[in-house]
């Protein structure tokens, strides 16, 4: 039994020096230039000094071999918390000169005695082993100045500094340091007792194979896939390079047949398991690359799209002064402000006036999206009474030729209630009553437009519905309607072609009043019906004056 505890040993510590050589140089050669990277490769090598020594004296039956392959180890062991602290340091972006300086020299005079007597006297029996070094007068320095003052150090600095850091990253690697460096310290100090001749087993000292794949890992923290992969290939050499030295340890010639057919399997299955890991990683790599780069074109359509609303923002609103001044000019031409007008100018006056009133609702809804798109909309609410806003609407309608040109009913029909009031943006409610309104009159040659107001008794909401005998809507399109830069297809000749804005700034507007939106149509060539539903006052809060669309 205790053969077997010995051989755990010395597999143990032969794992823990090879995972110290192997991510020390790993974590060298991803930035050879990093000089945290490059103090790490020291930590790992002096942990190698320590741990392949210790397997080497282990498995020695030499008395003089045990005590050389003893200071050996303890040589490696004198480099390790003056490299550890230096790399703590570094690691937190700090100064500690003179310290740093003060360490080395301590190391260096350890390391000059670890062949001497008073570093480690001799070799002797100890619980189940039969060699175990026993410290000097000066390893007990060693320990008071070097383990303990600068490994606690070192503890004392990465506690001070955890609250400073600021990158989300560099807290993760904080972690694996600590923990790391924890497990490092608990396993390593078990070894002291017995060089001191107090009997506590050592068996925590196996705990330094994993310390090295902590501190790694957190290094490699932003290359974490590449990291599994080379990771799951380490520990797969290992159990074969276990499994292979295993086979020198048999007992007859059935467990060295048995051993050798283990190995090979192992190594059979271990290569298929390796290939599978690496597809999965680069499989991987590939959908984190596809990522990355959809990121950054989403970022980029973000910034075109920001450029873009600004910059319609400023065309529209340079737009709009000059279309106001030919709307308001051509009106007064039309009701004779500036003389009586000879019946031959009146249709193209009252062209353009349509032209230009269109263009001026046009370029409204263009401003509206902008402000919608950069959250910039801003709402005053306030009580208003909808019936009389939908009166001045079908006032303004009948009021213009447009009606009598097409040959249109234009119908308004409102219930009888107590009051139509309620919390709304006047302006903006408007905005969507006569846009509706407008389209209906726009895409309807002959018969009629009705205007509704009402409300529904289920629900106590105001519904503001206008009915047309025009051209339809088809099923299809329906579906879409209320979408951005949708509308309709062309149906004949005259069909008004517009840009799909009004009824999508229509919704978002309805939608910040806590309403609904939406249209009915029995198909081409039978008309439409568009509804809007308000809460009433009561249903809706009243808000500040100022109120950004909400995201």
């Amino acid at each position: 039994m205790d053969n077997v505890i010995i051989k755990i040993f010395i597999l143990g510590m032969l794992l823990a020096g090879f995972s110290n050589l192997f991510w020390g140089i790993f974590v060298y050669i991803k930035n050879r230039r990093e000089i945290q990277n490059i103090i790490f490769l020291f930590v790992s090598i002096s942990f190698a000094m320590w741990t392949f020594p210790y397997a080497v004296w282990l498995s020695r039956n030499n008395y003089q071999y045990a005590l050389f392959w003893s200071r050996m180890l303890n040589l490696g062991a004198t480099f390790i918390p003056i490299f550890f602290l230096h790399w703590v340091i570094t690691f937190l972006g700090i100064k500690r000169k003179k310290i740093l300086i003060f360490g080395y020299l301590m190391t260096a005079t350890f390391a000059l005695f670890s062949f001497t007597p008073w570093f480690i006297k001799e070799v002797k029996p100890v619980s189940i082993f039969q060699y175990w070094p026993q410290a000097g007068w000066l390893y007990t320095i060693f320990l008071i100045f070097c383990f303990i003052g600068l490994f606690g150090y070192g503890f004392f600095l990465l506690l001070k500094f955890r609250k400073k850091i600021n990158s989300e990253e560099k807290k993760i690697q904080w972690r694996y340091i600590f923990w790391g460096a924890l497990i490092s310290c608990i396993g390593g100090s078990f070894n002291f007792p017995l060089m001191y001749g107090i009997s506590i087993f050592p068996i925590l000292t196996l705990l330094t194979i994993f310390h090295p794949f902590l501190w790694g890992h957190g290094i490699l923290k932003y290359n974490l896939f590449n990291t599994k992969a080379i990771a799951t290939e380490f520990f797969i050499s290992l159990i074969i390079i276990i499994l292979f030295i295993n086979i020198f340890f048999y007992e007859g010639f059935f467990d060295l047949s048995f051993k050798i057919i283990i190995f090979l399997a192992i190594a059979f299955i271990s290569i298929l398991l390796i290939k599978s890991v690496l597809q999965e990683v680069k499989t991987r790599e590939k959908v984190e690359q596809l990522a990355e780069d959809l990121a950054a074109a989403n970022e980029r359509l973000k910034e075109l799209d920001t450029a873009k609303s600004e910059f319609v923002t400023i065309a529209s609103h340079q737009l709009r002064t000059p279309l106001t001044a030919i709307k308001g000019y051509s009106s007064m031409l039309l009701e004779g402000t500036y003389g009586k007008v000879p019946a031959y100018m009146k249709k193209p006056l009252r062209h353009i006036f349509q032209s230009a009133n269109a263009m001026v609702h046009m370029i409204s809804n263009y401003l509206t999206l902008s402000r919608i798109e950069r959250k910039k909309i801003e709402y005053k609410f306030e009580e208003s009474d909808l019936k009389e806003m939908v009166k001045s609407i079908f006032d303004e309608f009948k009021a213009v030729n447009a009606t009598k040109m097409k040959k249109l009913d234009l119908e308004l029909k409102i219930e009888k209630k107590e009051d139509y009031k309620a919390i709304v943006d006047a302006e903006k409610l408007r905005e969507v009553f006569y846009n509706l309104v407008d389209n209906a009159m726009k895409y309807t040659y002959e018969g009629f437009i009705k205007i509704f107001l009402g409300k529904d008794d289920k629900t106590g909401n105001f519904v503001f519905k206008v009915e047309d005998s025009g051209i339809g809507i088809r099923a299809d399109i329906l579906k879409t309607l209320f979408q951005k830069f949708s509308q309709g297809e062309e149906n004949g000749a005259g069909a008004v072609v517009g840009l799909g804005l009004g009824l999508y700034v229509a919704k978002e507007i309805v939608t910040a009043h806590k309403g609904k939106i939406w249209a009915e149509s029995k198909g081409e060539g039978r008309g439409s019906t568009f509804y809007v539903e308000i809460p009433a006052s009561s249903a809706v809060p009243k808000e500040d004056n100022s109120k950004e669309l909400a995201e």
